[in-house]
């Protein structure tokens, strides 16, 4: 799961804008999951989409969120539930001023190669298949253009089809109640050591069950994935900056051999006894380097 959460502004003046691109681009779910999690220990009264925007919210589904003060924004990330009213509501009634809003760079670039492989199978079917009229570049755009409001309906279509085929865990899913995802883990007023200390008790989890082919691996590890998820967007209140931005740094690194110890299993399932070792070597590591920068504390 790409981290979007990192990439909020640092200047609350481009909060507006940066946020509207997160509402037509491909990375909103992430976003939400992300929030979601940064926030669910912090106590806080829920607010609602309503109870945020007030009188301002048919103002804003015509003409952006610019008439949104910086705290109706911070309110808004504070409330990913909010969010995805918001999100709902834009697509189902939001302007032309939406359809204006530019996709990321990212976002763009993972659009025309989609709808580049798309062109290329449909002229692939023409050859195969002369007699039957296909659009191709003789009868059809080279490049279809697609607006950001739209690119968000199919992002949002997508997501739900994940849900119905039970995959979303696949994605950045519901906690696994244990490894980083175990309540209370990253909420606990304790020192940096100890809290360094438990992380690394809590990787040592990884070894409570084995994985007995492809499928249990491949949901182990999407499990420990998105605790590393949790980590990484966590508070860290018991760490100074210096070892929370090195816990951070060094998650990110991991996350990302997890993820290609994922994408190699799906790849062929025959890799299980190679991936499983892997991963074992991998969350070792882990484990091994967090008691040790424990230790390293008084």
């Amino acid at each position: 799961m790409k981290l979007t959460i990192f990439e909020v502004p640092e200047n609350n003046a481009d909060w507006p804008r940066w946020l509207e691109q997160q509402l037509v681009g491909l990375e909103f779910a992430g976003l939400v999951v992300q929030l979601e999690t940064l926030y669910k220990s912090q106590p806080r009264q829920q607010q609602t989409l309503d109870e945020i925007c007030g009188r301002q919210l048919p103002e804003l589904l015509q003409r952006g969120l610019g008439s949104l003060s910086t705290q109706q924004i911070s309110a808004l990330f504070q409330n990913p539930a909010a969010i995805l009213e918001l999100q709902e509501q834009v697509l189902s009634s939001g302007g032309s001023y939406w359809d204006q809003v530019p996709l990321s760079a990212a976002d763009r670039e993972a659009v025309n190669q989609s709808t580049t492989r798309v062109s290329q199978a449909i002229s692939k079917e023409s050859n195969r298949f002369p007699n039957v009229q296909l659009a191709n570049s003789k009868n059809a755009p080279e490049t279809t253009r697609l607006s950001g409001k739209a690119v968000a309906t199919l992002a949002a279509l997508a997501a739900t089809v994940l849900v119905v085929l039970g995959l979303w865990s696949q994605t950045g899913g519901k906690p696994s109640g244990w490894g980083f995802d175990q309540p209370g883990l990253l909420a606990q007023d304790v020192s940096a050591r100890k809290y360094l200390s438990n992380l690394s008790d809590a990787a040592r989890q990884w070894a409570d069950k084995r994985p007995l082919n492809a499928q249990e691996l491949e949901k182990r590890l999407t499990e420990f994935r998105h605790g590393c998820d949790t980590l990484i967007a966590a508070a860290h209140k018991p760490l100074d900056d210096v070892d929370r931005k090195w816990l951070v740094g060094k998650c990110s690194d991991w996350a990302k051999e997890i993820d290609s110890y994922l994408a190699e299993l799906r790849r062929n399932a025959d890799s299980f006894s190679d991936v499983n070792l892997k991963a074992d070597k991998t969350i070792n590591r882990l484990k091994d380097a967090l008691k040790k920068r424990a230790l390293e504390l008084s």
